[in-house]
């Protein structure tokens, strides 16, 4: 009544109430997509670790299984593979004695994974 009175009516009114419900339903739908493609990315990246962790769990076991037979090589790497899944590992070894270190270094995606294995070499 008083917008009346000042020569203002209602007409528009239900336009700019729509406009306002419309741009507020807009902002929580963009919220939730941000939330949920934040999420799926997040999901991707752990997904690449844990592949990366198991890849280096594999040349660890490789040296494990190999150590019997093993003649200790010069500095550098020992060995690579690439697994099933994509992802691979490679087995660096480098000693100063009488201590021996390989490392494991596991690689999937962007993410990288590495173990060491030291032994005594006498």
């Amino acid at each position: 009544m008083i917008l009346r009175k000042y020569g203002f009516d209602q007409k528009g009114s239900m336009l700019l109430m729509t406009v306002l419900l419309m741009s507020g339903v807009l902002v929580v739908v963009l919220g939730v997509a941000d939330l949920v493609t934040t999420r799926i990315k997040e999901s991707k990246i752990q997904q690449d670790s844990l592949k990366a962790f198991f890849a280096s769990e594999a040349g660890a076991e490789r040296v494990l299984f190999e150590m019997g037979n093993l003649e200790f090589p010069n500095d550098g790497i020992y060995a690579t593979s690439t697994l099933d899944n994509g992802s691979s590992y490679r087995i660096d070894y480098a000693s100063s004695s009488p201590i021996g270190i390989f490392y494991s270094r596991g690689v999937a995606g962007r993410s990288q994974r590495v173990e060491s294995l030291i032994y005594s070499l006498e």
